[in-house]
């Protein structure tokens, strides 16, 4: 189970108006310390794994406080004088949203080309063509097949100080990143439309050995909170296939086999034809084509189609 799916970006700690650019400074480079340490560390290393804590490069008191935490024993050595690799994952990927957030709502993050702040390691920064909607995303490190990843959204219009705090949306208030739930995104796109600026997102993830997930969303901004107009995904066991897209002359493609993780052909919600079956010497494999052509406020299936693949 993934430990996060999406971090709502709230104001995680009150901001001062005193704040500085020295301030900025340190937080951008707390934050880099935190994934330049979790880049160390292996989701498949062997929970036996122990690191002393004067190596952890964890916080003084956050390893006092969870020295003296009882009920926090699974990850520590008997001693409780050092802690697991995974434990160290698990409290690194923490230390990273938690800095990042407060990076993100510093005053002085206004304006700046925030995927400069951190060029390298396992957080991945991706940004729109107007340079205001970005994804942040991070290894989950779960040592399995499953590549999740954690995954932060971040739009430069929202002002964070009015956005509902994190026990605000657990108590009902809006998310508004909750549509973009999931593991993060390869690429965003702007695109200007008749009702103003919208967004088209493409991600994608493995989700065991042979499962290969593509998916694209186009999404605009209404009131204090992200929509979805549109929205398709591919499961596959094949990588190659899946979803892509001509941002010159606005169209999606779609283009893949059926198999048992996609047993049929569709472009829409209202297709949907069965004609996959279990039995090996029965199963009808076909190429299965889609196009959509973004016509000013959406995008519209203009072609569709699908041909039979010759058993080998």
């Amino acid at each position: 189970m993934k430990l996060l799916l999406t971090v709502f970006l709230s104001t995680v700690c009150s901001l001062s108006i005193g704040q500085t650019q020295s301030d900025f400074d340190e937080l951008v480079a707390r934050t880099n310390l935190y994934v330049k340490n979790y880049d160390l560390l292996s989701g498949f290393a062997n929970r036996e794994n122990y690191f002393a804590w004067k190596d952890t490069n964890l916080p003084p008191a956050l390893v006092e406080s969870i020295r003296k935490d009882q009920d926090y024993q699974d990850e520590l050595s008997t001693s409780r004088d050092s802690i697991s690799e995974y434990g160290l994952i698990l409290e690194l990927q923490d230390l990273i949203f938690q800095s990042l957030s407060k990076v993100l709502a510093h005053p002085a993050s206004k304006g700046k080309d925030l995927t400069k702040l951190f060029p390298e390691g396992d957080l991945a920064v991706i940004q729109s063509d107007d340079g205001k909607l970005y994804n942040f995303s991070l290894d989950e490190k779960t040592g399995g097949t499953y590549r999740s990843r954690i995954s932060l959204m971040h739009f430069t219009d929202f002002d964070s100080q009015q956005l509902p705090p994190t026990k605000a949306i657990e108590n009902g208030a809006t998310n508004p990143y909750a549509i973009f739930e999931g593991d993060g995104f390869d690429r965003i796109y702007t695109i200007e439309s008749k009702a103003g600026t919208k967004y088209l997102l493409l991600g994608s993830v493995r989700g065991c050995s042979t499962c290969f997930e593509s998916n694209i969303m186009l999404v605009s901004r209404q009131a204090k909170a992200f929509v979805q107009d549109f929205a398709y995904a591919v499961n596959s066991r094949g990588w190659e296939s899946g979803i892509s897209y001509d941002h010159e002359t606005q169209t999606i493609h779609i283009d893949y086999l059926t198999d048992d993780l996609t047993s049929s052909c569709y472009c829409s919600k209202d297709e949907n034809e069965e004609d996959y079956s279990e039995d090996a010497e029965t199963v009808l494999v076909k190429n299965c084509t889609c196009t959509f052509e973004f016509d000013g406020l959406n995008f519209e299936l203009v072609q569709a189609g699908w041909k039979k693949i010759k058993a080998e």
